[in-house]
């Protein structure tokens, strides 16, 4: 348990040394090769048209991938089956069958939130502050019902959700949440009462946002 009341609780994921070997992994090749990732994040593996996934195994209609940038999706695989991120990939016609390590917290490359808050997580653990505390994943229930969060931010007693989905946002005073956002979805910017943070592949204008953001903003 990680944070509880009558109102919400809410449950860190526990991170394995393979969890953060996939971290360590994307982090490198989405920085080197931003366009290969966007690809491969919203054209594949969040296309359900493409790519379905139940437990620990992926499947892959790789026919239905433009064959120019379906060497963009094996390069992704290699580097993951050697990082033992998957433990088996099998080619069956059109299909590729990816089988994952145990280890591995699905959530993290089956979830469009994780996959795109990736470099903004990485940041705030560059900044380094005393009464900040950044995670990666969480389970937030309430109402019977339960939500996966990208990244949890704690700041002087107050808690920052930020996932893609639209929550209740009066659940509880000290919760705040933060609606992520790219350029697939910019119309959110025009929306006034959201709480709303814009993700790019670059940092430059991620402290601006946190500062307007916070009322006790993190600072560099």
């Amino acid at each position: 348990m990680f944070f509880t009341s009558q109102a919400y609780s809410l449950n860190l994921i526990n991170q394995s040394t393979i969890d953060q070997k996939f971290f360590q992994i994307v982090s490198i090749y989405s920085k080197q090769y931003p366009f290969k990732w966007d690809f491969f994040v919203k054209k594949v593996i969040c296309n359900k048209q493409i790519t379905f996934f139940k437990d620990t195994t992926g499947i892959i209609q790789v026919a239905s991938i433009n064959y120019k940038k379906l060497s963009f999706v094996f390069e992704i695989f290699r580097l993951l089956l050697k990082g033992e991120i998957a433990s088996k990939i099998i080619y069956k016609k059109e299909f590729m069958i990816i089988h994952f390590n145990q280890n591995f917290h699905m959530e993290y490359l089956t979830n469009y939130a994780f996959l795109i808050s990736l470099n903004l997580y990485n940041y705030l653990l560059s900044i380094k502050e005393e009464d900040t505390k950044v995670y990666y994943g969480a389970i937030l229930s309430y109402k019977q019902k339960k939500h996966l969060i990208a990244i949890v931010i704690v700041k002087n007693n107050h808690i920052y959700l930020f996932n893609n989905e639209g929550l209740n946002y009066d659940l509880a005073s000290e919760l705040t949440f933060v609606y992520l956002y790219d350029f697939l979805n910019s119309h959110i910017e025009s929306i006034d009462n959201l709480c709303k943070f814009h993700l790019s592949y670059s940092c430059e204008n991620y402290l601006d946002q946190l500062k307007k953001l916070m009322v006790d903003p993190l600072t560099s």
